[in-house]
């Protein structure tokens, strides 16, 4: 049984529309980009070292290619990041900022 499915069947059918929209943009973004385990855990080491709670990955113009990335360590988490960009880590998450997911993608 995929994680949707295990989602829906639990505590009956009470889910919100918020709650489902929630956990299918997590599976979204799960299932696009990949984190390995040492990609995890040395990011997860970054954001607990900086007392973070998550890092960002950002794209600006410039550099070699015309696009820079950039990282940034996130103090907390703000109302306007949104679920369907973010990464669950062992400790804290990824968050790919909107303007960076079309070149992540490519």
């Amino acid at each position: 049984m995929s994680d949707l499915e295990n989602f829906f069947n639990q505590s009956g059918r009470d889910k919100s529309v918020k709650d489902v929209r929630k956990k299918i943009e997590e599976k979204i973004m799960t299932n696009i980009v990949t984190v390995t385990k040492e990609a995890d855990q040395h990011l997860s080491k970054i954001i607990t070292e900086g007392s973070a709670k998550g890092v960002m990955l950002a794209v600006d113009g410039g550099g070699c290619a015309g696009l820079r990335y950039s990282w940034e360590l996130i103090p907390s988490k703000e109302e306007d990041m949104s679920v369907r960009d973010m990464i669950n880590l062992d400790d804290g998450f990824l968050y790919i900022h909107p303007t960076a997911t079309l070149s992540v993608l490519n």
